[in-house]
């Protein structure tokens, strides 16, 4: 099981640069993230639309292919993660995502690009 937070996920289905390395990194395993996790996609999503408008019908078909992904998602105690952020000044979701983390002993996998890119057009064909 792998832990999976929203930018890797929407690397991975809005086909980003990194996007090969990192599924060939996770195939394989269980994606596994707290319920906040569709929130968060659905805000890149929107985001994504706004910058590339004339590329909404391919965006539009990745994000149906992640409603219908297999990505476990999972409720979080709400207690243990508010005083993860007040103690370490993390916003809920990146709390939230330490906490489910920790309970799967687990590591988050994160995905911090260097610079906003375009989706691939081979995600088309995801």
């Amino acid at each position: 099981r792998i832990v999976v937070d929203a930018s890797a996920i929407g690397a991975l289905f809005f086909r980003e640069p990194e996007a090969g390395a990192m599924e060939r990194r996770l195939s394989g395993a269980v994606w596994a993230a707290p319920s906040l996790l569709d929130y968060e996609f659905g805000s890149i999503f929107l985001k994504k639309l706004r910058s590339y408008p004339k590329l909404r019908q391919q965006l539009v078909d990745c994000f149906e292919v992640y409603v219908d992904s297999s990505i476990e998602r999972h409720e979080v105690p709400a207690g243990a993660v508010a005083t993860v952020a007040e103690r370490h000044s993390l916003t809920y979701y990146d709390a939230e995502h330490n906490v489910f983390a920790a309970i799967q002993g687990r590591q988050v996998w994160v995905y911090r690009p260097q610079a906003a890119a375009p989706p691939d057009k081979a995600a088309k064909s995801r």
